[in-house]
């Protein structure tokens, strides 16, 4: 079959639930972080988000907060050898260790430049108060949406600007990383580098209250930020499904599991996965939610290739 001529019958999505995710400790945490914020105890945010999702991964619960106390941030698009290198550059070999070592001088000449123009508006001469300057350290607070990969970052920029003294103290290695959303639950913070001089808040991954955009939603459980059990895992595989066919890439799934073409019927597809990889019930009929489990696993693992799920202008 033609790859050029072939169009999904799918121009939408159709998703009857809503996808909605904010515990109690997500409502905790995020009034620790206005209130860290407010106290002038954070001189630069780090945001993390998602490369593939670089607009349905914002979160905007603390955007207020941050224009009203002037605090500069960067954001950090973490996942980018996951995400279409048409719209992002792949990192080349060893840059991502580069960028990492770069972020905190990055994070603290950001910080200097912001300080420069607020001086302008009256403020008060940091020469002796700014971070950078003797005996005071540049605090961040790094935030983002649950499993966006905030741990790692904070992992490599210990590994990367530590010193080998500061490394052996605390262990190279401090913060919590795992493959399910939710991983962190407070705020903590420790030392991220010895020269210039940095402290990092560390902060658990939190959702907006309210997710009012069902694509939205659905992209943001499609890569991890939502738990599968809120929205189903077979409902998600088919949203990846519509989400592949969209893009104009189904060639990875129909050669994975040796279809004759491309499909927008996700329980044909679901039950060649399950022939395929022999996922059968105890009864003997196809696992379709085992098999969901493969299709998406092999999402995760880049397996239909780079793609870039938000649409990018």
């Amino acid at each position: 079959m033609d790859k050029m001529v072939w169009r999904s019958g799918r121009t939408s999505f159709s998703f009857a639930g809503a996808v909605n995710w904010f515990p109690g400790h997500m409502a905790k945490a995020t009034r620790l972080m206005r209130e860290r914020l407010n106290s002038g105890g954070v001189d630069v945010v780090l945001e993390v988000r998602d490369a593939r999702i670089p607009f349905s991964a914002a979160n905007s619960t603390l955007e207020g907060v941050l224009a009203q106390r002037h605090i500069p941030r960067i954001l950090i698009l973490h996942k980018a050898d996951l995400t279409n290198h048409n719209l992002l550059p792949a990192p080349g070999a060893g840059k991502a260790g580069k960028a990492i070592q770069s972020l905190i001088p990055t994070a603290l000449e950001h910080y200097k430049q912001h300080r420069q123009r607020l001086l302008g508006e009256g403020a008060d001469d940091p020469s002796t108060s700014c971070p950078g300057y003797p005996d005071k350290p540049l605090t961040l607070m790094i935030m983002g949406l649950p499993n966006v990969g905030k741990s790692t970052i904070i992992n490599s920029l210990r590994q990367h600007c530590l010193s080998d003294s500061d490394k052996k103290k605390r262990g190279s290695q401090f913060a919590k990383t795992g493959p399910l959303p939710g991983v962190t639950r407070d705020l903590t913070g420790f030392k991220v580098s010895s020269k210039p001089l940095a402290y990092l808040v560390d902060t658990p991954g939190v959702m907006i209250p309210n997710v009012e955009n069902a694509d939205v939603g659905l992209r943001l459980a499609l890569t991890g930020a939502v738990k599968e059990s809120i929205v189903g895992k077979q409902a998600i595989a088919d949203y990846l499904l519509y989400s592949l066919n969209r893009l104009n890439a189904w060639e990875g799934y129909v050669k994975a599991w040796g279809l004759d073409g491309p499909t927008d019927d996700i329980e044909h597809l679901l039950r060649r996965i399950a022939q395929k990889t022999g996922a059968k019930q105890v009864e003997g009929t196809d696992d379709l939610e085992v098999a969901a489990h493969h299709f998406l696993k092999r999402f995760h693992a880049g397996g239909f290739g780079s793609l870039t799920l938000d649409d990018v202008p």
